[in-house]
């Protein structure tokens, strides 16, 4: 065999950009990253780290989920991209069985008022006319959050009770259905 082939990666020491965490997330509410799950542009090598070259415009990443068998790391907005080597933990050699980003919407500015105002005087002399124009901006976020626990509404609503009734209106169909088998075989003879 030739060395090329019995090569195997060199182990490299724990991201520290990361925070490990036991678990597998499929959502990032279940990793407790605010935000939705977004497409974002990106090179995975080898199955075993993925760079983060673009997001989606308007949106603000706001953490990575790198997740290998049974821990993911966790990373949050690590700046200016691209993102390089986001890896699942271990040592670098462990391989990735899942990655997603989490984002959420830039919050838009509304367009800039402007007011203007009219100042008069009175004296004998001819009435002058200055205006003073203000420009302010604004910028506010409401951002709505989902509950925390899942994400149906509680409504109060069991489907208990159906479940004992259709399984009742199943058995007394099903004795019906024998009971008038019966009597037909009985009738025949």
């Amino acid at each position: 065999m030739s060395p090329a082939a019995t090569a195997t990666a060199t182990p490299l020491p724990p991201d520290t950009r990361a925070t490990t965490v036991t678990g597998a997330p499929k959502t990032c509410r279940s990793a407790a990253i605010p935000g939705d799950i977004v497409e974002v542009t990106a090179q995975v090598r080898q199955r075993t780290s993925v760079d983060i070259t673009g997001i989606p415009g308007g949106y603000q990443v706001l953490g990575v989920v790198v997740q290998g068998t049974s821990s993911y790391n966790k990373y949050p907005n690590l700046g200016t991209l691209p993102w390089r080597d986001l890896r699942a933990p271990g040592d670098g050699t462990a391989e990735m069985t899942n990655w997603f980003a989490c984002a959420k919407p830039r919050p838009s500015s509304p367009a800039p008022t402007t007011t203007t105002s009219v100042t008069t005087s009175s004296t004998s002399a001819p009435a002058t006319v200055t205006p003073t124009s203000t420009s302010t901006t604004t910028t506010s976020a409401v951002v709505a959050q989902p509950p925390d626990d899942d994400d149906l509404a509680r409504t109060g609503f069991g489907t208990g009770g159906f479940l004992i009734v259709a399984t009742l209106l199943i058995l007394a169909g099903a004795v019906i259905l024998v009971v008038v088998r019966r009597r037909h075989t009985i009738q025949a003879k």
